[in-house]
């Protein structure tokens, strides 16, 4: 018993000193996070109709597929779902899609 109150009393004062040393680094040792703008999408250049050419290429790579990066003046919208980390909403959507019966592709 006695052993046991001396280990924790240990514990405790080396616990104590361990949290209340002195990081002895200056402030601007510590490297700053690297603040350069990145751009994810369909890039900043344009044709002249204001049409992405990323977007303008890619359709024309996979015209064959049936892909659309342009839509043609239809007024539709495309939701993606990343299931990648599911976070407990997957049946609140199915629920949804069942419900609205909207047009839909699983992959």
């Amino acid at each position: 018993m006695r052993l046991k109150s001396i280990s924790l009393i240990l514990l405790a004062i080396l616990v104590l000193f361990t949290g209340c040393m002195n990081d002895s680094r200056p402030a601007n040792a510590i490297p700053s996070l690297d603040t350069t703008r990145q751009d994810w999408g369909q890039g900043v250049q344009f044709d002249n109709l204001n049409r992405p050419i990323s977007c303008v290429e890619f359709e024309e790579k996979y015209k064959k597929y049936g892909a659309k990066f342009i839509n043609k003046n239809e007024k539709t919208i495309t939701l993606t779902f990343d299931e990648g980390y599911e976070n407990g909403y997957t049946g609140q959507i199915l629920d949804t899609l069942k419900k609205r019966k909207p047009q839909q592709s699983f992959l």
